[in-house]
């Protein structure tokens, strides 16, 4: 498994070619009709709220809102919602903008199964994810799952960057941007478990200063 993982593959200009078109499939399925399934009920209101309040000058919040158990989310989720409400203060645009960066997501999948498995399986992955209904459902409201997992891989990436191949700079941030998003849905602990696998696999590479 290790060797599979440290196998890289390079990007031709088919593959950008090939990215480009998922990409293209997945902004169409996440913005093509968005005002028919974008929808605004409790969840968004009581995420949106605080984010409003702290981009208009009204209060910084010490907690977030709570989760299903009743504990509070950390404040993170409040500010991370404040970023698209300080460009629009619409939450069609909101969603619009959420939609836009789960394509992000779309493109880090891709260049995750691409360069660690090869361009079939990352041509594969991305255009599942592109167009599964449910990553589609997920991916085009104001709800706080929709907004964390581009940064659950972002973090992976690093981590194999950083502790498989060896790169030192990336080392440093793996974690925290794991962290962050496990502030945004506490869900993402679960994945605390195969990251400090990683770890384990590159140890010899670690820049422990």
């Amino acid at each position: 498994m290790r060797a599979m993982i440290l196998k890289t593959h390079p990007v031709t200009r088919r593959d950008l070619l090939t990215l480009a078109f998922i990409l293209f499939v997945a902004a169409f399925m996440r913005l093509e009709n968005q005002g028919g399934v974008a929808h605004f009920r409790y969840d968004q209101g009581i995420l949106s709220t605080p984010a409003l309040d702290l981009v208009t000058g009204r209060g910084a919040p010490l907690v977030g809102p709570p989760a299903v158990a009743g504990i509070p989310y950390p404040p993170m989720l409040t500010y991370a919602f404040a970023v698209p409400y300080a460009i629009t203060d619409s939450p069609l645009g909101v969603s619009v903008l959420i939609a836009l960066w789960n394509v992000v997501g779309v493109g880090l999948l891709w260049l995750l199964g691409h360069r660690y498995f090869g361009p079939l399986v990352g041509a594969a992955a991305g255009l599942a994810y592109a167009v599964a209904p449910a990553a589609v459902q997920q991916s085009i409201y104001i709800w706080n799952p929709n907004i964390h997992t581009p940064l659950v891989l972002i973090a992976f990436l690093l981590a194999l960057h950083g502790f498989v191949e060896g790169r030192r700079w990336a080392q440093l941030f793996a974690l925290p941007v794991l962290v962050i998003a496990a502030q945004l849905h506490y869900a993402t602990w679960t994945l605390l478990a195969p990251l400090v696998w990683l770890v384990w696999v590159g140890r010899r590479h670690i820049n422990w200063p």
